[in-house]
């Protein structure tokens, strides 16, 4: 049975065996994380939530039958204080409403960052989280390419395509955080043939879907994973990395001359977007949201509260700010910061971009080092988070959070394995140097 699906105990036989009835319940939860929006039952809500509410409640009551978790990290400490920072802003938040959702989705990303931590107990765990992403992210490609075939880009709303529920960039965003997930899987050692040839079945879909999204932010995420790829293939000088990043470029050329020519103008409009500086008028909201944030430095305007003027459409009347304010507006239809940094400095002030700047670090801080090509895997996937964070609003992206999980679990592992041979080491030398 094939490594890349299903967990062994080839890494830590031990630790493989707890809770595999909550871990295959997690696999399908990730499963369902590119697609979630999809489903909606009237009344109730949306699937993916309720599923993630399930496996949150089952895992609970399993930790609570048990009396065992495993030992937490500086991550999870320096998540909770971002989650405590929000809560405590409701004292202050201009929008106590969008303040409290707020607080009730962060506690959610830090329920499920502590589920996935506490299964994934070995490299094999892992990867077969990261094979359930890219399979809940192949369904999403699969729509996209099917009505694609079907109907043309006049298949999709505003001729951009899309997974329902999702806007066009998120879904771009999520297909190319896919992509370099499906690499690492289909050149494991670990992987059988039919799920190698799933993983590049993938890549190639991805790599017309995500142009087809019309999303610049997404093909510039795909541009970051060929920049990952061209440095790693000069430094380990490897031939099959070069031959693998010319192959990208040759998909990209040929999808970009398939491309329909609506969907290829709206990606060439980007250069000049990104010569002015106004990033399809981002410029305009950063501007706000500096503003915003520098009015109030300490503690912001409260978690979620930012609501702007659209620049675009100057269809915002009012917003959390101009309440805060003492104006008497009340209708207010305005974007978000779409810049993770900038919005954590103008809802929660320098406090809240230091707590979010510690989980960062600690999530960078554990991608050197990591066996097996592990390193490179996981920077391209960061590149993929970085201009998403960059450009849209990310802060509670379920995807982004359950990378982070997944990169600092994988990187304790590391950190074990090393321990663990360096200890080893140790035992042969002084071994050695008796009967020596």
């Amino acid at each position: 049975m094939d490594l890349a699906l299903v967990p062994t105990t080839v890494d830590a036989p031990a630790a493989a065996s707890r809770r595999p009835f909550i871990f295959y319940l997690v696999w399908a939860f990730v499963v369902s994380i590119p697609v979630e929006n999809q489903l909606l039952i009237p009344g109730i809500g949306l699937v993916g939530k309720l599923f993630g509410i399930v496996v949150a409640t089952v895992w609970l009551l399993h930790v609570l039958a048990t009396g065992r978790v495993r030992k937490l990290e500086r991550f999870h400490v320096a998540m909770l204080a971002l989650v405590v920072w929000s809560f405590a802003s409701l004292l202050w938040s201009s929008d106590q409403s969008a303040t409290i959702q707020y607080v009730v989705t962060m506690a959610q990303l830090f329920i499920l960052a502590l589920v996935v931590w506490d299964v994934a107990t070995t490299f094999d765990r892992v990867s077969a989280l990261l094979q359930a992403f890219v399979l809940g992210a192949m369904i999403g490609v699969l729509q996209v390419l099917s009505v694609f075939v079907r109907s043309g880009v006049a298949g999709f709303f505003r001729s951009r395509a899309t997974v329902a529920g999702f806007n066009p960039n998120d879904v771009a965003l999520i297909f190319a955080l896919a992509v370099p997930m499906a690499l690492f899987l289909a050149t494991s050692r670990k992987t059988s043939m039919p799920v190698r040839v799933l993983n590049f079945a993938y890549v190639a879909g991805a790599c017309l879907a995500i142009p087809l999204t019309g999303s610049r932010s997404g093909v510039g995420a795909g541009l970051a994973l060929l920049l990952v790829g061209a440095v790693r293939a000069v430094s380990v000088r490897s031939v099959k990395a070069l031959g693998g990043a010319l192959v990208a470029v040759g998909l990209i050329i040929g999808v970009s001359h398939s491309l329909p020519s609506f969907t290829l103008a709206r990606l060439q409009q980007g250069i000049p977007l990104v010569e002015s500086g106004n990033f399809s008028a981002r410029g305009a909201i950063w501007g706000e949201a500096l503003r915003v944030g520098w009015e109030h430095p300490i503690g912001g305007v409260g978690a979620g509260a930012f609501a702007l003027v659209d620049p675009l459409y100057r269809s915002c009347d009012g917003s959390g700010y101009s309440l805060l304010q003492g104006t008497t507006q009340s209708s207010c239809t305005g974007a978000a910061a779409h810049d993770v940094f900038l919005s954590e400095f103008a809802e929660l002030g320098f406090v809240g971009l230091l707590l979010f700047g510690w989980v960062a670090w600690i999530v960078l801080k554990a991608i050197p080092g990591q066996p097996n090509g592990r390193s490179w895997l996981w920077a391209g996937c960061m590149s993929v988070w970085l201009v998403a964070v960059l450009l849209n609003p990310w802060e509670l992206n379920k995807s982004a959070w359950l990378l982070f999980a997944l990169i600092v679990a994988s990187g304790s592992l590391a950190r074990s394995l090393g321990r663990r041979e360096s200890l080893e080491g140790d035992r042969a030398a002084k071994h050695v140097a008796v009967w020596s």
